[in-house]
């Protein structure tokens, strides 16, 4: 059982974090570039989920949308498969598990910040921001077109 100045450490630690996190969140500018990221990353996750699910049955492999493990591999024949024209380094920027040109790609940024959001995971988006939303805009637009 832990003790009571064990206790009271870890919740002046849990809040320290919030409040950093929040106090980061205040800058309205960040604030944005953190909720446009979040909604870019799901539309680009929702997208390539769909292409994976008819990509698998037009091969034979039939799975459902809501079991869809989202790969690079899969991913990559997915956009082959609809002949989209999406360069590999753009893919492994948006989608890898592995850095990429010493960044981490959108979906390790969004893995850390769902599960883990810490004021440097927000700051990574801000000062990323530019590159990110190109990125995930080349994405959407060659799915939507």
């Amino acid at each position: 059982m832990a003790k009571k100045g064990e206790k009271q450490n870890r919740k002046t630690r849990a809040a320290s974090r919030v409040n950093q996190v929040v106090s980061k969140l205040n800058n309205p500018t960040t604030k944005a570039h953190l909720n446009t990221f979040l909604i870019k990353y799901i539309l680009c996750e929702i997208s390539s989920k769909e292409m994976i699910v008819g990509y698998k049955s037009d091969i034979g492999r039939p799975v459902d949308y809501e079991k869809v493990k989202m790969t690079l591999t899969d991913i990559r024949c997915a956009t082959n498969h609809y002949s989209l024209g999406l360069a590999e380094n753009l893919l492994k920027r948006l989608f890898s598990s592995d850095k990429v040109n010493g960044c981490r790609s959108a979906k390790k940024l969004r893995d850390s910040i769902v599960h883990s959001i810490t004021v440097g995971n927000i700051s990574e988006v801000d000062n990323s921001y530019t590159r990110l939303i190109s990125d995930m805009d080349k994405f959407l637009n060659a799915v939507t077109s």
